[in-house]
C-alpha cells in the first residue's frame, strides 16, 4: 500500500466528523476494513452517561449478525451517529434488506430506520449493562 494511502487511513481513523458526505463514508468504511478497527471521538451527548461527549470509542466491522442492544455507528445523511439498536426489521422491498431502528440513551425518541449498508461498524469499547437493558425494556413496555 502506498504511504499516502496509509497516511490517509490514519487520518480518517482518528478524525472527528461533524459533516460527512457519502464518499467520505465509503472511504471511512475502507479505512475500517484496512485497519480492522477505528477510534473516533463522539461529538454529541446522545449516549450519555455510557459514552460521554468527547470520549473515544473503538469501532470494529460487525462480523456476527447484529442484535438488539448492540451499539453501532452509522451514516445518516451527513453525519455519523453512535446509538444502540432498539429493533431489527426487514424492510418491505424488492431486496428485503434489513433495517435497524436505533436510539440514544439521553433522549427517549427513536431514530429513523437505518439500512444495513449505512452501518459503519459496531462499538467494541462500550456495551449496555444488563441494568440499562432492563430499563429500556421496561420503558418500552410502559409506553405501549
Amino acid at each position: 500500500m502506498l504511504r499516502e494511502q496509509k497516511d490517509f487511513f490514519n487520518l480518517m481513523a482518528t478524525s472527528e466528523f461533524k459533516s460527512l458526505s457519502l464518499d467520505d463514508f465509503k472511504l471511512l468504511s475502507l479505512a475500517l476494513e484496512h485497519r480492522g478497527q477505528l477510534e473516533m471521538r463522539v461529538v454529541s451527548g446522545s449516549m450519555e452517561p455510557l459514552i460521554m461527549t468527547g470520549e473515544l470509542i473503538t469501532i470494529k466491522k460487525a462480523t456476527a449478525p447484529l442484535k438488539r442492544f448492540d451499539i453501532i455507528v452509522f451514516w445518516n445523511g451527513d453525519r455519523l451517529i453512535c446509538h444502540y439498536i432498539q429493533h431489527i426489521n426487514r424492510m418491505v422491498s424488492d431486496d428485503a434488506q434489513k433495517v435497524v431502528i436505533t436510539g440514544g440513551l439521553k433522549f427517549s425518541n427513536v431514530d429513523l430506520p437505518c439500512r444495513s449498508e449505512n452501518i459503519l461498524g459496531i462499538v467494541s469499547s462500550h456495551a449496555l449493562s444488563p441494568l440499562t437493558r432492563l430499563k429500556i425494556v421496561t420503558t418500552d413496555l410502559w409506553r405501549r
